[in-house]
């Protein structure tokens, strides 16, 4: 979570940075019921609009 709040919510880099691949990012991100636009800020700033 603190790599893709890191990376707003990218992960591709957040992988790259933690040395792993997107797929262990996206399996893991499946199994706690999260998705990376929760990590991203532009998502809150238009959903605020």
């Amino acid at each position: 979570m603190q790599l893709l709040t890191l990376t707003d919510g990218s992960v591709a880099d957040a992988a790259r940075i933690a040395y792993r691949n997107r797929t262990e990012f996206y399996r893991l991100l499946q199994k706690h019921g999260l998705t990376p636009a929760m990590f991203r800020h532009e998502s809150e700033v238009r959903s605020g609009q």
